[in-house]
């Protein structure tokens, strides 16, 4: 006979099949809840990418329309150039196009001659696109050409005047504004802009005027140098006389122009480093990587070509020593650089340098490229070839 078990009160009971099932089944369910939650929650946060990206905007290359030189839109810098044939008195602007490690092209068009031997690159009509800007000093017409050479005559400001144009966005509306500096007086300067109106040019307008100088020469370097969205001018002005006029002739002093969307606010004078800015113009450009522009300037001496590169403090230039490059190598071979300009080449944000060639025989003999690091400027590669054009001087428009 089995003896069934006995059952005292207070004793724990044997637990029943079925509750024991219940509560597997529900603790099951929490387990995959929770599991849900933190796959949603990983899928959400992440965190196996590094957000050094979001931290840090210069770790990835700016949009398209942000890349300097960027001619055909692909998000790489392009070079232009006019050469002017001063035996047949022709004029021929060529745009080459970066593949990101080499140029193709050019393309090649006849234009006018003198129609574009102050060549700029600008965005003139604000429609995101950058275009080639020719002014002819003799006429005063200023003109367009785009990638495809479709020709617009913009404005006629007329002749005869001995000023160079610079561009930038001096009314901060997203067009290109060009000014320049004049003299009627010496030892003073007056500044004046011409604003985009989206078909033209305006009438030139005096912005400003810097006066108190030794003489009446001045170098313009466009900029948003203090950083609120509106391009500034800096100006390398003559020095006021402090001693021999031998001891000031080749003298400069700085001053910034602070645009105010409608003038220049003129800054104190600051003497200048010694720079050579006679035979070649000053160029600004984004070198490191900070967003914050940076004047080079292209030093030549007995042959021998170079470029230095300063930024301005908020008072006064400082020469950052790291970017000095000699430009007379390219592929290891003995050049000479000539009419440097300022292209993203490969779109990583860091601008580049690109510039003609030319041999000991003084023989043009490529487009060259110095590759801007971040800390510095890379050895010259040559990356495209020159037109065939023996009796042509030849310039590399000047912009951003």
């Amino acid at each position: 006979m089995t003896q069934q078990p006995t059952w005292h009160p207070g004793a724990p009971q044997a637990p029943q099949r079925k509750r024991g099932w219940l509560v597997g089944l529900l603790v099951a369910g929490v387990v995959v809840l929770l599991a849900l939650v933190v796959a949603v929650a990983l899928v959400v946060v992440r965190p196996w990418e590094d957000d050094d990206t979001a931290a840090d905007p210069k770790s990835e290359p700016p949009p398209p329309g942000e890349i300097a030189g960027d001619i055909d839109g692909d998000g790489r810098g392009d070079a232009v150039a006019v050469y002017a044939d001063l035996e047949d008195l022709s004029t021929s602007t060529h745009v080459w196009s970066s593949t990101g490690s080499s140029f193709e092209g050019p393309m090649s068009e006849d234009l006018p001659f003198g129609s574009a031997d102050e060549p700029l690159i600008g965005d003139w009509d604000g429609d995101g696109a950058r275009t080639v800007i020719g002014w002819d000093p003799v006429s005063g017409n200023i003109r367009a050409w785009d990638e495809s050479f479709d020709d617009v005559e913009l404005t006629d400001v007329g002749g005869d005047d001995d000023f160079s144009l610079v561009a930038g966005d001096f009314d901060g509306d997203g067009r290109t504004d060009l000014a320049a500096s004049d003299s009627e007086t010496d030892g003073e300067i007056t500044i004046f802009v011409l604003l985009s109106n989206g078909d033209g040019f305006d009438a030139p307008a005096e912005w400003a005027t810097v006066a108190d100088l030794e003489g009446s020469g001045s170098v313009l370097a466009p900029g948003d140098f203090n950083a609120d969205g509106v391009d500034d001018l800096l100006a390398f002005v003559d020095s006021p006389f402090n001693g021999t006029a031998e001891e000031s002739a080749d003298a400069r002093d700085t001053t910034l122009l602070t645009s105010t969307g409608t003038s220049f606010e003129v800054g104190e004078l600051a003497a200048a480093p010694e720079v050579d800015l006679e035979e070649y113009e000053a160029l600004v450009g984004d070198f490191d990587g900070s967003g914050q522009p940076q004047v080079l300037s292209q030093e030549y001496d007995d042959d021998t070509t170079s470029v230095r590169v300063f930024t301005w403090d908020g008072a006064a230039l400082q020469e950052d020593l790291a970017f000095q490059v000699d430009t007379n190598t390219a592929d290891g071979e003995l050049v000479e650089t000539v009419s440097l300009s300022v292209s993203d080449v490969d779109g990583d944000g860091l601008d580049d340098l690109v510039g003609i060639a030319r041999d000991t025989e003084r023989e043009e003999t490529g487009v060259v490229v110095f590759r801007s690091t971040g800390a510095g400027f890379a050895e010259g590669e040559t990356w495209g070839e020159v037109p065939d054009c023996d009796n042509c001087t030849s310039w590399m428009a000047r912009g951003r």
